[in-house]
């Protein structure tokens, strides 16, 4: 079963909010979306769970449109924003109306992922009573416990400890690996570790999309070089970037494709290299760079 979205476009207030949204998914993979605050993360989640009407495109599982066949939102399960709960109501309770909501009973997914996120320590307490971080788990019991198909994870490590994360993390890693997973973080790293694919937003559009497979060419490796010129010309034919000037000293970046270049023309130019060292560019520093751009 395959997830697709096509030009996907939301107005509200005469503001394109998405506009022209295309990707799919397939079974098993875990998409993860990252983009500043208000650049329609959340309204896409929305939209995507039939929470929202898109002004123009589509949402496809099954070869059939989300709108057009209600059922198909059972197949889909989502946690965004902050969880709806009921706070005079214990765990065991809400997890219930959601259970009875889709029409389905206690099985061994929902005991596994009850026992998992640690709700069992609470489940007889009234939520009204709980800390952000329980909540918080709650949350993600209840939009998970119909065992669906697609699973929709808005921002899912807020309000967390350390723990609860790694909970969550594992969750997703190995609960839910023959899912389709879309997740949306600030935590970068967390995409990174989790995700097989990656979406960067901004502003309601799509301003890239690429494989995790693909993170060697995306994210590519540039080295620092630090160089004596001792009155030596140090004028490059080579393009490098980032120069800095420390007395005789002289510290640049160099991309992995043009460091044979540059090396060559030190040499004959005779200047000393002092230090020498490779850095990876990470998800975080690509993403502020795509964003800027």
């Amino acid at each position: 079963m395959t997830l697709t979205l096509q030009d996907l476009t939301f107005i509200k207030n005469n503001k394109k909010i998405l506009k022209n949204i295309n990707f799919s998914l397939e079974k098993g993979e875990t998409l993860g979306i990252i983009g500043p605050n208000g650049a329609g993360k959340s309204t896409l989640f929305k939209v995507i769970a039939g929470l929202g009407i898109p002004t123009s495109g589509n949402v496809i599982v099954d070869n059939e449109s989300v709108f057009d066949k209600p059922h198909l939102q059972s197949k889909i399960g989502c946690f965004i924003e902050n969880p709806v709960l009921y706070p005079y109501m214990t765990a065991n309770e809400n997890i219930n109306i959601h259970l009875n909501l889709f029409k389905c009973k206690e099985n061994e997914f929902s005991e596994v992922l009850i026992e998992q996120l640690g709700i069992e320590k609470f489940k007889d307490l009234k939520v009204k009573n709980y800390s952000l971080g329980m909540k918080q788990r709650l949350g993600i019991a209840c939009s998970l416990i119909h065992n669906p198909d697609i699973v929709l994870l808005d921002e899912p490590t807020n309000a967390l400890d350390v723990n609860g994360v790694k909970v969550v993390k594992d969750l997703i890693k190995y609960k839910t690996k023959n899912k389709k997973i879309i997740l949306s973080s600030h935590r970068l790293s967390e995409i990174e570790e989790l995700c097989d694919k990656i979406i960067i937003m901004n502003n309601g559009e799509i301003v890239e999309q690429f494989n995790t497979k693909e993170r060697s060419t995306i994210l590519k490796t540039h080295y620092i070089i630090n160089v004596d010129t001792r009155k030596k010309d140090l004028k490059l034919n080579t393009p490098v970037s980032d120069l800095q000037s420390e007395g005789s000293e002289y510290k640049f970046l160099v991309s992995s494709e043009n460091m044979n270049y540059v090396l060559k023309e030190l040499g004959e130019k005779n200047i000393k290299i002092i230090s020498m060292a490779n850095e990876e560019k990470n998800l975080e520093d690509y993403f502020m760079e795509r964003i800027m751009n």
